[in-house]
């Protein structure tokens, strides 16, 4: 009976049913209580609520009843340092390494820990060498072997790091190392790496691919064409290489070429990967959809998203968990009392957010900010998710966000800035330089936003809710706890309730600057936006910048900009059947960013 119910409590764990998956682990535990595994799978529930007190205690009972196992040690020592206790933290992943002393992620942590509290990691750094396998090759195996899982890729760099260290002449190994930098936000040193491996041999394909997503990245399409067309050449049957200049076919204006580069691959493709299907399918949806062939758009995306949500990568994330959180921070955020905080001096220019509901990147406001030359982009990394981690480990208790933020004291919001800005700076944010943070879902974390950094400016890109709604359907994203709501509409109108209702409330609550700049203004005039958005944010109209976006004004006899993308503001009209179950969550908020917008 027990296995059974088991097997019912991971199932609703997995589906981000955390409260009934907990009830079943505890009724287990009720008649085994010796079951280490039914503890540790309690804490991981505690821990994902942040409760990392209660997560504690069960992983104590875990090590209790099996103390032999690594993983405990390690999981106890997350706990730990998430409450704040570096010390019993250290000591836990320190045994953790005694038991298994060749289990790089391990190391990492450890190094990870005495890095954050200032410590000399020397000897864990040369402890961590000595276990790393002097094989090149080894490394190269380990590397891969972690590199699949999003919570192990530093550890996966290192080795990559090391196995360059000893043998620099290998262009694979350059290019694994590039992917994972690029992986990691990184981009200076993914270019760097991937320019390495070209070097090493000019036909490394996937050095070629991994610089045109930096250029894709940074909006210089025709750097990414360049790329794509010498990759091409060196492998005419790649597929990613195929669609990426399909895209960029398409992003140019060439949709027929596009329309018969991605056909071609639909009917060719008869064994690939699962990601790759659903690329290929949701990269043709975008060009019928150019094409105003809707129907069969909607079909691509259907089935790009069906095939999506049955990847392992998807699965682990339960869905959920992400609605659970923002639930209760909605009911959390009203209670903060921000005229009472204290807001130590600060000289430095704070961070400016970019927020929108999930989307793909290159809008027109990103590619205008992108383009400054006072901004540096922190490569869609979650570095204000990261300074909220650090906040809970401070806090030393379970107390949620963002009620947290009302235990920092001045010491504790100067230590987490400096965190914040040390990230930035490992992101290239140099000298002079101002943080731009695009990552879109900060549009959840406007409170950590202002209490530590009260000269923060948010602009946030906001489009009609249904097209919102829409186009995060028919994106194909890499699985997260936030993306894994997206392969439905109705989790994804469910996803965007939740997520806006929280901004509106946390905007009007804290006070934050924020700019609302809605797409129809940008059809309306681009240049005058471009105009407001730069004076709000207080940078001045670089003539460059504008012309990297086509809004420039032009000397007479110059050659015409490229004008900038039509922003399909009635794209939802399009799609009518789609949105029928779902427009009851949406209207308020149609209706209240049509009067903003009018």
């Amino acid at each position: 009976m027990s296995e059974q119910v088991l097997e019912r409590a991971i199932e609703l764990h997995k589906g981000g049913q955390l409260r009934e998956a907990s009830a079943l682990y505890e009724q287990i535990l009720e008649a085994e209580p010796g079951n280490a595994r039914v503890w540790s799978m309690l804490a991981q529930i505690w821990s994902s609520r942040l409760l990392f007190g209660r997560a504690e205690q069960c992983l104590r009972r875990a090590i209790e009843h099996e103390p032999g196992q690594f993983l405990y040690h390690a999981f106890l020592a997350a706990a730990l340092r998430r409450q704040g206790r570096w010390d019993e933290a250290i000591a836990s992943i320190e045994e953790a390494i005694r038991l298994r002393p060749d289990h790089p992620d391990l190391h990492v942590d450890l190094i990870t820990m005495l890095d954050a509290m200032g410590r000399d990691a020397g000897e864990a750094r040369a402890r961590f060498q000595r276990v790393l396998p002097s094989d090149p090759l080894e490394l190269d195996r380990q590397s891969e072997a972690m590199a699949g899982l999003a919570s192990r890729r530093r550890a996966a760099l290192a080795l990559l790091e090391r196995a360059c260290e000893l043998d620099d002449t290998s262009a694979a190994r350059w290019e694994r190392r590039g992917r994972l930098a690029l992986d990691l936000g990184r981009l200076d040193e993914a270019r760097a790496c991937f320019e390495r491996a070209l070097a090493l041999d000019e036909a490394c394909p996937d050095a070629w691919a991994g610089l045109v997503t930096i250029c894709e990245r940074q909006g210089d399409l025709a750097g990414a064409r360049w790329y794509a067309s010498g990759a091409v050449q060196k492998r005419p049957d790649d597929i990613d290489l195929q669609i990426a200049l399909a895209r960029l076919d398409r992003r140019q204006g060439d949709v027929p070429a596009a329309l018969a580069r991605l056909s071609r691959l639909r009917s060719e493709a008869k064994t690939t990967s699962r990601w790759t299907w659903a690329t290929i399918l949701t990269e043709l949806g975008w060009t019928l959809d150019a094409l105003g062939r809707y129907n069969e758009a909607l079909g691509c995306f259907q089935e790009a998203q069906q095939t999506a949500r049955e990847r392992k990568a998807a699965q682990r994330h339960p869905i959920g968990a992400m609605r659970l959180w923002l639930e209760g921070v909605r009911e959390r955020v009203g209670n903060l009392t921000p005229e009472q905080w204290s807001h130590p001096g600060d000289d430095e220019p704070g961070p400016i957010l970019l927020v929108s509901f999930p989307r793909g990147a290159g809008s027109m406001l990103e590619r205008l900010l992108s383009a400054h030359p006072r901004l540096k982009s922190l490569g869609g990394q979650a570095v204000m998710s990261e300074t909220l981690r650090q906040a809970h480990l401070m806090a030393g208790s379970d107390v949620p966000y963002p009620t947290v933020l009302e235990t920092l004291d001045d010491e504790q919001i100067v230590e987490l800035r400096r965190f914040y800005r040390r990230r930035a700076q490992e992101l290239g944010v140099g000298d002079g330089l101002i943080a731009l943070d695009t990552r879109r879902m900060n549009l959840t974390l406007l409170g950590i936003t202002t209490r530590l950094f009260p000269n923060a400016r948010v602009v946030a890109d906001l489009m009609d809710p249904r097209n919102a709604v829409l186009n995060a359907y028919f994106e194909l994203f890499a699985p997260d706890p936030v993306t894994v709501h997206l392969h439905t509409v109705e989790d994804a109108a469910a996803l965007y309730e939740q997520v806006m209702g929280l901004f509106l409330a946390a905007s009007e609550r804290l006070g934050i600057p924020v700019l609302r700049v809605h797409e129809r203004r940008w059809q309306e005039d681009a240049r005058e936006t471009a105009h407001e958005v730069l004076s709000f944010l207080g940078l001045e109209a670089d003539m460059g910048v504008l012309s990297t976006v086509g809004l420039a004004p032009r000397a007479a006899g110059s050659p015409a900009p490229v004008p900038p993308p039509a922003h399909q503001e009635a794209r939802w009209e399009h799609y009518p059947q789609v949105l029928d179950g779902v427009l009851g969550r949406l209207q308020p908020f149609i209706e209240r960013f049509k009067q903003e917008s009018a």
